[in-house]
């Protein structure tokens, strides 16, 4: 830690849904390092650091607890000047995340967050890029579940197929452990408005591409086969699959487009399904999200949908936040199916194109309570990586995608770590689904 810096990391937000999961998970992840939490109201601070002491028969009196607003920008730069890392478990991401940034970079402090906001993280990255570079300082945002859980996996497979991979089918799957347990929200109002307001942005991620990607993407052979919007495996299953290439997929496509563009690596072509146990509920979960989507896009009906996330999500998202029970219930399984060639690229990426594809991967991730266990775990270990790691992190600095910013590190290990929260295995790969 700098002479300068007070902090080693700052949870800022600490009081949120996110920010109290993930303060939890820092009373033993942290132990030997100096960490405080941050947020707008010291006596909710307070409380939560009592809460949290007792959950963990710790005796936190002494943990450091800082005031910060984004709507007062000099509390930012206070706060940001006191730390290595921040940890921003604030939001909704458009509202209060560009402040924070913005105030890092100038600060010397590196930040990460679990924004899977294609939109403002693509914007942060055109608007910040360079001056992050400039001062050293690394802006990793996306760094909760399933995108972080995903980027790694990628990374993984990358290392160990002994070969080039040409496209990853990845199927992603939620259920419950107990299947008894009764139906309830999983996240808050916050974490709704944030999907929202992401959802209103879409539109205008091309002109953001433009700039940023002046580079053409290859053109890469064979295409990966894109199935149908709902489709099954085979007739004799009533599982369905949704073509679902949203959110974390932008962040894997930056990944790539990095990987290609500084490290002239041939990129992975990817794409996403959700698994459900029947066509109707695929169906159904395929027609809300188009109706959300369309709703989201104008201002009358964004504010409608904003204002009641119980309604319109279906009772997953209240203002009165997560039912714990119902969230500890949760499980995850990721798939990801990979397929290339046993061999690599001499001369070109383009080498491979006309070859047959020879070799297949399968790497499962599964774990439960994917938002607030394993997403809090991923957002305390990148911010660890972060701090100690810099050395072979990329470019001395930047904004990034997980992907890309922690490909070299030891992540992948220390996520092996916590097998009792998140557990990865290669599995015998036997075809795409």
């Amino acid at each position: 830690m700098k002479a300068n810096k007070a902090f080693d990391i700052i949870i800022f937000g600490a009081s949120g849904f996110v920010g109290r999961h993930t303060a939890l998970k820092a009373v033993t992840m942290f132990k030997d390092l100096s960490w405080a939490v941050a947020g707008r109201n010291r006596e909710k601070l307070q409380l939560i650091v009592c809460q949290i002491g007792e959950k963990t028969f710790k005796d936190l009196r002494e943990l450091p607890i800082l005031i910060a607003d984004v709507k007062d920008e000099s509390s930012i730069i206070r706060m940001v000047e006191d730390c290595e890392v921040l940890i921003n478990c604030c939001g909704p991401i458009q509202l209060c995340g560009e402040v924070i940034i913005k105030n890092c970079i100038k600060s010397g402090t590196h930040y990460v967050d679990i924004s899977n906001d294609p939109y403002f993280n693509e914007l942060m990255q055109l608007k910040y890029h360079e001056s992050a570079e400039e001062n050293n300082i690394y802006v990793v945002s996306a760094c909760g579940f399933q995108s972080f859980a995903m980027e790694v996996g990628l990374n993984f497979m990358q290392e160990n197929f002994n070969g080039t991979i040409n496209y990853v089918d990845a199927y992603v799957k939620y259920g419950c452990i107990n299947p008894h347990v009764s139906f309830g929200p999983i996240g808050s109002d916050t974490v709704w408005k944030s999907m929202i307001l992401a959802c209103s942005k879409i539109g205008e991620l091309p002109q953001i591409r433009q700039c940023l990607r002046q580079k053409p993407w290859p053109v890469l052979l064979p295409k990966q086969p894109i199935k149908r919007l709902l489709h099954r495996p085979d007739q004799q299953t009533r599982v369905t699959f949704v073509r679902f290439p949203l959110i974390d997929q932008q962040d894997i496509e930056r990944s790539q487009y990095y990987f290609y563009k500084l490290n002239k690596q041939r990129p992975i072509q990817f794409y996403k399904y959700l698994v459900f146990p029947s066509f109707l509920l695929a169906f159904l979960f395929a027609l809300w999200t188009l109706v959300i989507s369309l709703m989201a896009n104008f201002d009358k009906t964004r504010e409608i949908v904003i204002e009641y996330p119980r309604l319109f999500s279906v009772g997953l998202f209240s203002p009165k936040g997560p039912d714990l029970r119902i969230v500890a219930n949760t499980k995850f399984q990721m798939t990801l199916y990979g397929v290339g060639w046993s061999r690599y690229p001499i001369h070109s990426i383009y080498e491979l194109n006309d070859e047959r594809l020879d070799q297949a991967m399968c790497l499962e991730i599964s774990g439960t309570n994917p938002i607030y266990n394993v997403g809090c775990l991923c957002l305390l270990l990148s911010a660890l990586t972060v701090l100690q790691e810099q050395d072979v992190m990329p470019n001395n600095g930047g904004v990034y995608p997980p992907g890309y910013a922690f490909k070299g590190t030891s992540l992948f290990n220390r996520m092996e770590y916590y097998d009792n929260y998140i557990n990865i295995r290669i599995s015998e790969p036997v075809h795409s689904m």
